[in-house]
């Protein structure tokens, strides 16, 4: 329970579940299994690219110590308090690293705690929003075995790139098991003073968060957030729900049935009872533990631990060949399970997500192309149906009763949706399923034949269960590096997206009187950014919106123009705060951002499946490209740092080096705002196929914008602008 609130927080925490344990035959009883914050944790959590991990710990283990003659405490390094420069006085962190370290990474960590100690640029040595979301949750907890205690123990530290971060362990004493008299000491615990025969000073990673007001206030609304949205909607009673029956069938030793238990799509499971059939089983199987799966009428056994081997089929005594049993292994048996339960938890899912529903709906048109005539009959066509056509293209034919696909298949004869239904069934009824409001029930495994009787997935919701599988596996993949990428924007130190102060009443005057802000929110121009050329730029802007992007305005994204030498790029884009910088002495980025600003804007478009095949083919190509490079003796993208191979592979950079491929191969536009058509960087693949690919996507795209509505935003100048008094 503790560890699904760090969860529900967003906070890096181990995965867990119950497992029941035995040793050489003597049964020991139920623990729960914990992920181990190892290389695997760091790889999921972290990607490929993770930093260091420590488990700060002291000397005497159990216990704040060492401590000197006087009972004072020395230092180790687990409470993150600075104790200067050398390595020696941090061996309580050093010393439980979970990887190899090298001196660079022993100096960022002390370099980090010293900024942190001294309470300056909190936010480029803490990950301040992680920091902030464990401590409500560990607050809430009551969790005093930790941290928060004399004894600073059961936490990790993870640092990279000079940046901490603390992550929860070992929370067997959480909810006031630890120094808690009673329920009444836990419950009151207070929340600004958490800690436990110490002062909050003492523990500078939480006192230093605490002294910034803006930071304490969002540590109160973690914790409010929990309580309403956590406990008091009732999450937190299901999940209590869900462990007891997790916790019930691992003694059981069936864990994996909390899979099934919940989704009664047409099966159901027990234990097997017939004494004369479970008999069977067990002299079949050696195995002491039988389940029964009952599907229609059909009864499956299924031994849990078998003693020996045997074969899915049906099994009886030579003495009694009329009562016989179908028996399976149990993985043979659930996969085919899980296959249905994961496409109806997807579809329960589509109900609430539209993103999902247009998902399944474009990955089942690509499987069941089938179904592409001509032209179909409209007669008894089911309502399901007809919105597939029209996904597909069709178009409607009153005078002909039909939906046609193709100029010129007037002539044709139409089909009739009963008739092909007939040698299609399996198709439709997948396709039912999915444009449809129904679920799919386990019935469709079953295939029974006289005394013989087998389960498994139909040829087609086998080939669409893998593909909805690869979609989520390389969204998971998709996602993690776009969260890094925007967890490295908000760590920038430049405030590239902060109005600077002291601006010139010229220059405001010209923001505030700018074209621009017919598109934009906000506009900002740094003093030294030349007017005329300013002027220039909006006339190209206007030029291209009108013509291009479809009047296309949002007045929740602010642009500025500024210099950006330390950051090493001409343009930024921050999806977090809807910002959009360019580099007046480099126009020629504002395209590339705009398409950065127009996939955050209308929903994260390169994240969706339409542009799975464009991103694929891209990836593809640039792969192709460095590799061939590699083996000329050439290194065209550094191994490591921000701008490596995972930087130009992740789909939101695609989208925006796609539309500007759209943009000048094309389109033909020439426009200082974009790069010249002429353009052979690496990362602007000149291929055929993917020029295709990127006209039909971006041509759908930017025709779609003209349907789009915007909102007004409110005027921020007044309260963000800082007018120079000269």
């Amino acid at each position: 329970m503790a560890y699904d609130i760090f969860h529900y927080m967003g906070v890096a925490a181990p995965y867990t579940c119950f497992a029941n344990i035995s040793f050489n035959g003597e049964k020991w009883g139920l623990y729960l299994a914990i992920e181990g914050m190892e290389e695997a944790f760091a790889q999921r959590v972290y990607g490929l690219d993770y930093g260091q991990l420590y488990k700060p710990e002291s000397e005497m283990g159990f216990g704040g110590g060492p401590f000197g003659p006087d009972g004072e405490e020395t230092y180790g390094g687990a409470d993150l308090v600075y104790n200067g420069e050398e390595e020696e006085n941090y061996k309580d962190i050093f010393d439980n690293a979970s990887f190899d370290i090298r001196k660079e990474d022993k100096t960022r960590l002390i370099n980090a705690l010293k900024y942190i100690n001294a309470g300056e640029e909190l936010e480029k040595y803490m990950d301040v929003e992680q920091c902030l979301r464990y401590f409500a949750a560990q607050t809430f907890i009551v969790n005093l075995d930790s941290y928060y205690s004399n004894l600073k123990h059961n936490y990790y530290l993870y640092e990279k790139d000079g940046q901490l971060t603390i992550l929860p362990w070992d929370l067997n004493l959480a909810f006031g098991g630890f120094q808690a008299r009673d329920a009444k000491d836990a419950v009151n615990n207070p929340i600004d003073t958490p800690m436990t025969g110490i002062s909050e000073s003492q523990r500078p990673l939480f006192s230093k968060l605490m002294d910034v007001e803006e930071y304490k206030e969002k540590y109160h609304s973690y914790l409010r957030e929990i309580g309403e949205e956590y406990v008091y909607s009732g999450k937190a009673a299901l999940k209590l729900k869900e462990i007891k029956t997790e916790e019930c069938l691992s003694s059981k030793g069936i864990p994996f049935l909390l899979h099934f238990v919940n989704k009664n799509y047409g099966c159901k499971i027990e234990s097997a009872s017939n004494l004369f059939e479970k008999g069977l089983a067990r002299d079949v199987s050696r195995s002491n533990i039988i389940l029964t799966i009952k599907i229609k009428d059909t009864t499956f056994y299924l031994p849990c631990s078998p003693g020996k081997r045997f074969s899915n089929g049906s099994y009886h005594y030579q003495s009694n060949t009329r009562h016989f049993i179908h028996m399976y292994h149990a993985e043979n048996f659930f996969y085919p399970l899980f296959g249905i339960n994961w496409l109806n938890q997807l579809k329960m899912d589509s109900f609430d997500d539209p993103d999902i529903e247009n998902t399944m709906k474009h990955l089942i048109r690509d499987l069941v192309s089938i179904l592409e005539n001509y032209k179909w009959d409209m007669t008894d066509l089911p309502k399901w149906f007809s919105n597939y056509l029209i996904d597909c293209g069709y178009q409607e034919d009153t005078i002909h009763n039909c939906y046609i696909k193709a100029a010129g298949s007037e002539s044709k004869p139409s089909t009739l949706y009963k008739d092909y239904f007939k040698s299609h069934s399996e198709v439709f009824n997948l396709l039912s399923f999915v444009y449809g409001d129904s679920y799919l029930s386990y019935d469709i495994l079953l295939n029974v034949s006289g005394k013989s009787a087998m389960i498994d997935l139909p040829y087609y919701y086998r080939e669409y269960i893998f593909m909805t599988l690869r979609h989520y596996i390389a969204n998971i993949h998709d996602l993690a590096e776009e969260e890094k990428h925007r967890n490295e924007l908000k760590r920038i130190v430049a405030r590239a997206y902060q109005t600077k102060k002291n601006i010139p009443k010229h220059v405001v005057h010209k923001m505030k009187s700018s074209e621009l802000n017919t598109y934009f929110g906000f506009i900002e121009f740094d003093e030294d950014v030349d007017l005329n050329l300013v002027d220039s730029i909006t006339e190209e802007f206007k030029k291209l919106n009108q013509n291009i992007f479809n009047g296309y305005m949002n007045k929740n994204v602010a642009l500025r123009f500024r210099k950006l030498g330390k950051h090493h790029a001409t343009g930024l884009y921050y999806p977090s705060i809807d910002t959009m910088v360019v580099d007046f002495r480099h126009p020629t980025s504002f395209i590339h951002e705009y398409f950065h600003m127009l996939d955050d804007m209308l929903g994260d478009l390169s994240m969706k499946c339409e542009f799975d095949q464009v991103a694929l083919q891209y990836q593809q190509l640039l792969i192709s490209s460095v590799e061939k490079e590699r083996e000329e003796g050439k290194e065209i993208l550094p191994k490591k740092g921000k701008y490596n191979l995972n930087y130009f592979l992740r789909k939101c950079e695609i989208f925006a080096r796609c539309g500007e491929i759209h943009l000048f191969r094309n389109l033909h536009i020439v426009s200082s705002l974009l790069k010249p058509e002429e353009t052979s960087y690496f990362a602007y693949p000149d291929d055929k196929i993917l020029n295709s690919m990127i006209g039909e996507y971006y041509t759908n795209l930017l025709d779609r914008m003209k349907n789009i509505s915007y909102k007004t935003g409110e005027d921020v100048y007044e309260k963000d602008l800082h007018i120079a008094s000269v």
